[in-house]
């Protein structure tokens, strides 16, 4: 059984990851770049915080006229996990293009909710 003082400090540094993803987040919604990515890989981290999963996407995008493959990496809810092969809406950061907040998914696949 783990002492309360070390159980407190995890769940305070998991509520800490998710602010600061969430602020990352709020920035992106204002500031952004939109973009469309179509999403060729994905994988859910092992740290799983409540309510929200982080990804890490491998993804088609284009930027400046050019395909580019890209890892990126954002914070979701649960329901709102995309499936490989959807083409979503994001808003990224040009100076630091692996961090992404997910607007929408413009095609799901077949057996995906969104």
């Amino acid at each position: 059984m783990l002492p309360q003082w070390l159980c407190r400090s995890i769940h305070n540094n998991s509520r800490r990851k998710i602010y600061e993803q969430l602020q990352w987040q709020r920035f992106l919604l204002r500031t952004g770049v939109p973009a469309t990515i179509r999403v060729l890989d994905l994988v859910e981290e092992t740290d799983r915080l409540p309510d929200y999963i982080q990804l890490r996407l491998w993804v088609l995008l284009r930027r400046k006229g050019m395909l580019t493959y890209q890892h990126m990496q954002t914070l979701v809810r649960k329901e709102q996990i995309p499936g490989i092969g959807d083409l979503l809406r994001i808003r990224y950061c040009p100076d630091d293009p692996s961090r992404i907040l997910i607007l929408s998914t413009l095609q799901p696949t077949k057996g995906t909710v969104s």
